[in-house]
């Protein structure tokens, strides 16, 4: 664990002093003793050796394999197994009672989901806010480490300039897009906006959302098919159908306009998803937990937003 530790280290402050920035102090002995007596557990080997090394990141500023994360201290840890323990009383009443600790939350993600770690078997499992639909992962704290540490030496992760770590964008959908200009004889970027930026549009954009309806739980990201797509292309700039798919012609929205739809289309976008594209009748909108485009009636449209874009023809006049 301190040779992993030491790598990743390095790798931070090479590439970004920030990085190092989004890190905590190390915790000491006393931190993970007091911890240990007052939930009568054993922490893993692992796991303290790592959190004498760094005691988590203030920031979500850790990539997973699938969302930014952030990994808890060992205070925050606390904090949340005392958060989830309220709502377990506030939904069990008076049948409550506190149970022996057998898993801990280490990562903590945007839509309020954890990786949870079983402190018998060292495995771990992504569970949802209230601890339902709990999935294994195969993903201990030193496979985390070492996962990441992996990629961003193999140049699969990368630090923004806040000194986040993220994925390197999936430009499949894109050079698909930018193969049919070639074709045409013109360029994609006369009409295609530039991708979006993923820390500086797409999550906040996730945020503008979950403000315009604060009454549903929204625990769920947008799709990474998606959020691959809008880095990529941030919707079109000519006003008209740009692609045709199964005979029929669909403009393409950027970030901002769908944010100008969602005040108009609360209760839609409750129901249906994510007015993605347009039509002669309508919108197509994106299944927020499948990434189908679906019409207004339910009717699918495509498997996904990579199917869509990849097999549609272009309209460029």
């Amino acid at each position: 664990m301190i040779e992993i530790w030491r790598q990743l280290q390095e790798i931070l402050q090479e590439n970004n002093a920030k990085a190092i920035a989004n890190l905590n102090p190390p915790a000491s002995q006393e931190d993970l003793a007091s911890f240990e007596s007052k939930y009568n557990c054993k922490l893993p080997q692992d796991m303290k050796e790592f959190y004498l090394l760094c005691n988590g990141t203030n920031r979500m500023s850790f990539y997973s394999g699938t969302d930014i994360c952030q990994l808890l201290s060992i205070e925050q840890i606390s904090e949340h197994i005392e958060l989830r323990e309220q709502m377990r009383k506030s939904r069990l009443g008076s049948s409550y009672r506190r149970l022996p600790l057998t898993k801990i939350p280490y990562l903590y993600y945007p839509t309020g989901a954890y990786n949870d770690l079983e402190l018998d078997t060292g495995e771990s499992y992504f569970t949802k806010h209230d601890e339902t639909d709990l999935q294994p992962r195969l993903l201990s704290l030193r496979h985390f480490l070492t996962i990441m540490l992996q990629r961003l030496q193999s140049g699969q992760y990368y630090l923004e300039e806040n000194g986040f770590i993220y994925e390197q964008s999936n430009d499949v959908i894109f050079e698909k897009i930018r193969s049919k200009f070639v074709e045409r004889n013109t360029s994609s970027v006369e009409v295609l906006q530039p991708g979006a930026r993923m820390f500086k549009d797409i999550y906040p954009f996730q945020e503008q959302m979950s403000d315009y309806f604060p009454d549903f739980d929204y625990h769920i990201a947008l799709p990474l098919e998606f959020r691959d797509l809008y880095r990529c292309a941030n919707g079109q700039c000519v006003d008209y159908p740009l692609f045709r798919y199964q005979k029929q012609d669909f403009y393409f929205y950027s970030l901002a306009e769908i944010a100008n739809l969602l005040g108009e289309y609360k209760k839609e976008y409750e129901m249906l998803g994510v007015p993605m594209l347009a039509y002669e009748q309508g919108f197509v909108w994106l299944d927020r937990s499948t990434a189908e485009l679906r019409f207004a009636d339910g009717t699918l449209l495509s498997a996904g937003v990579k199917d869509f874009f990849c097999s549609s023809e272009l309209l460029y006049r």
